[in-house]
């Protein structure tokens, strides 16, 4: 497994907001019983950088199926977080931002995305669904990701 790379980055951010976009489960299950335990996770990361803000956004959608060859789909998640970056100029190389913070900035979203799942999938098929830890370094190994 591929370490993130040692060197320190000091960020200095604030959370601006946090959206949930779409929320979709499927109003009848597709098998007979759905097993918590069979759940499978599908991450899709998007990462926007707008250095004229200093915002970082950070998108993602998680597909949730009941297998591991995800071909019994059950809903998804779309969840979005905004994040400033105070000292953007001072950790920016060309408006890049260091993948560590990048990271660190996805592992908060996909925490938040953990919870609201949890609330919106009360009285649902996927009632009690819960997003597995996630490395979030590894969403980002081998991306150099920069602004658009």
């Amino acid at each position: 497994m591929e370490e993130a790379p040692r060197s320190d980055v000091s960020i200095t951010m604030s959370l601006q907001e946090i959206k949930l976009h779409r929320f979709e489960v499927l109003q009848k299950p597709p098998v007979d019983e759905i097993e918590q335990s069979k759940l499978t996770f599908e991450f899709s990361i998007n990462v926007r950088v707008e250095p004229d803000t200093r915002q970082v956004i950070i998108s993602s959608i998680i597909k949730i199926y009941h297998d591991v060859t995800k071909t019994v789909y059950l809903g998804l998640i779309e969840t979005s977080g905004s994040f400033e970056i105070v000292n953007f100029s001072e950790i920016a190389d060309n408006n890049a931002i260091p993948t560590q913070a990048l990271a660190l900035l996805t592992g908060v979203l996909i925490s938040t995305s953990r919870g609201v799942l949890l609330m919106k999938a009360e009285g649902t098929i996927i009632e009690g669904a819960l997003l597995p830890i996630t490395d979030s370094w590894a969403f980002f190994r081998n991306n150099n990701l920069t602004t658009n």
